[in-house]
């Protein structure tokens, strides 16, 4: 460790600033509050938000031309929820926006970095990426057909491009090792605010940070005006599904992220650490998504046998308590269990699958395309077909689903190839070592929570969800196959490095 990182990790582990920036930032907190206490709250907020800004211009500048790409990433992880609520200009369909700019500085970074500082992409992780590329050139066909090219255009490029971008720097460049406790200390931060938020929303039925696009989504008993109704939150996200899956990525992040700083950790590491991870749960499951609570089963039963002693016994008294806390949310609301087990609630969804695949099976070569599905859906009588009784919802709630109707077989195949070569790339890592199979481990866990959720939610067509996903698998990838321990040898085996 260098004497520039010493110099800022803290007697108990924790990253903190430099002495003089830290008293200059408690003489600018203390100004600001003495502002607004005297009345001047708009002011200080005008020059606050001025402020930010330009040191926010400023660090990233600095930290590009010292070659500390890496920083800016980090940077990314401590705004990740808040940015796109706070720094898109305009608002709703921004020019600026948060994605765009992280993109941008990294490929700076890319193009002006050393060539020793890369590392080759295996080639397992490159068919996987081929296989995402062909997707992509088969998604701007849905140009052809769009009826806002603009609208078409921002979700292939925010929603599908920009992360693999991301997912492509994090393997090739990123250094994990020496920002373990930084990212630790990220995603416990932004998993704390988001629960915050989630839960002021429920208290306050309302969107506190909402988004022109975003609905509301209220549980309520209808046979009584009076009861409460539970607001499912969104945060500071366009959906509550991007919400809860975020969240429980977090969760599972921030355990892998311990496995390596857990040795070294001190008193106030652990007490953030247990806040964060228990933040970062509530989060998850704050919106009510059944598909999140049985991923959370699912994945404490695969962990039984993944682990042994103590760490077992916690798994099985974990799955006794998980029912227990289904039935307790039931008695504190009733109007979420009523729409929880409300069967009309599931036949809805096998209504809508059905609606879906009449739809591919019409448009079975290049689908409907991008943001089509709707229109076509409510304004055709032919796939207005009731299951029960039960319309479909016009909306494909299933991430295959979505892809099979919009983009035909010149979508689906190479999507659903590129989610099966991923996960042999994992597969083939876990025998690579203890890494690899801590790797795989999380990777499982990560994945179940984006697919599980996305068979019933159309979760894929979220630009900032996908961020975290492939912001979250690169990560471990980048662990197990590209970077190992200073008294280990590489981690890689020779059958997984490929040629270039």
């Amino acid at each position: 460790m260098t004497p520039s990182s010493v110099e800022n990790i803290g007697a108990e582990g924790l990253p903190v600033f430099p002495r003089p920036a830290g008293y200059a930032t408690v003489l600018l907190i203390a100004g600001a509050v003495a502002a607004i206490l005297a009345g001047a709250w708009v002011i200080v907020a005008g020059l606050t938000a001025i402020a930010l800004a330009v040191t926010l211009i400023g660090t990233i500048a600095l930290w590009m031309a010292r070659g500390k790409s890496g920083n800016i990433l980090i940077g990314w992880v401590f705004l990740y929820p808040l940015g796109y609520y706070l720094l898109s200009y305009p608002r709703e369909r921004p020019i600026i926006q948060f994605d765009r700019i992280l993109i941008a500085c990294l490929l700076v970074a890319i193009l002006t970095a050393p060539g020793s500082s890369f590392q080759k992409v295996p080639a397992d992780l490159r068919r996987a990426g081929t296989a995402w590329a062909v997707f992509l050139a088969a998604t701007c066909i849905s140009l052809l057909m769009a009826k806002n090219v603009l609208t078409t255009g921002r979700l292939i490029v925010d929603g599908l491009l920009l992360p693999a971008v991301l997912g492509w720097y994090v393997v090739r460049q990123f250094r994990l090792r020496g920002h373990e406790k930084w990212l630790h200390t990220a995603i416990c931060v932004i998993s704390l605010y988001c629960a915050a938020i989630g839960v002021a929303e429920i208290a306050q039925q309302k969107d506190l940070l909402a988004f022109h696009a975003s609905d509301d989504y209220l549980l309520t008993d209808t046979s009584d005006p009076a009861a409460f109704a539970f607001l499912r939150p969104n945060g500071p996200f366009l959906a509550n599904q991007t919400f809860a899956i975020a969240g429980l990525i977090s969760f599972f992040l921030l355990a892998f992220l311990w496995t390596e700083i857990r040795e070294t950790a001190g008193p106030a590491r652990r007490i953030l650490h247990c806040a964060g991870i228990s933040a970062a749960l509530l989060q998850a499951n704050l919106p009510v998504f059944r598909s999140v609570f049985l991923t959370l089963i699912l994945v404490t039963m695969i962990d039984v046998f993944w682990t042994t002693g103590i760490r077992r016994a916690l798994r099985l008294v974990a799955l006794g308590i998980l029912p227990a806390v289904a039935i307790a949310i039931g008695l504190l609301f009733p109007a979420v269990f009523q729409d929880r087990t409300d069967s009309s609630n599931f036949t809805s969804r096998l209504a809508q699958d059905r609606q879906t695949w009449r739809i591919f099976i019409d448009h079975p070569l290049f689908g409907v395309g991008l943001f089509n599905f709707t229109p076509i859906a409510s304004a055709n009588s032919h796939y207005q077909v009731a299951l029960d009784n039960v319309s479909p919802l016009d909306f494909p709630h299933n991430n295959l689903g979505w892809v099979a109707a919009e983009t035909g077989l010149a979508g689906t195949i190479p999507f659903v190839l590129a989610q099966i070569l991923l996960v042999v790339a994992f597969c083939r890592l876990r025998k690579s070592g203890e890494r690899g199979h801590t790797a795989w481990r999380f990777f499982v866990f990560i994945f179940l929570s984006y697919w599980l959720t996305g068979m019933t939610e159309t979760a894929a067509q979220y630009g900032e969800l996908n961020m975290w996903f492939i912001f979250a698998v690169a990560l471990l990838y980048r662990y197990a196959a590209l970077e190992s321990r200073p008294d280990a040898p590489p981690a890689l085996s020779p059958e997984l490095e490929g040629a270039p």
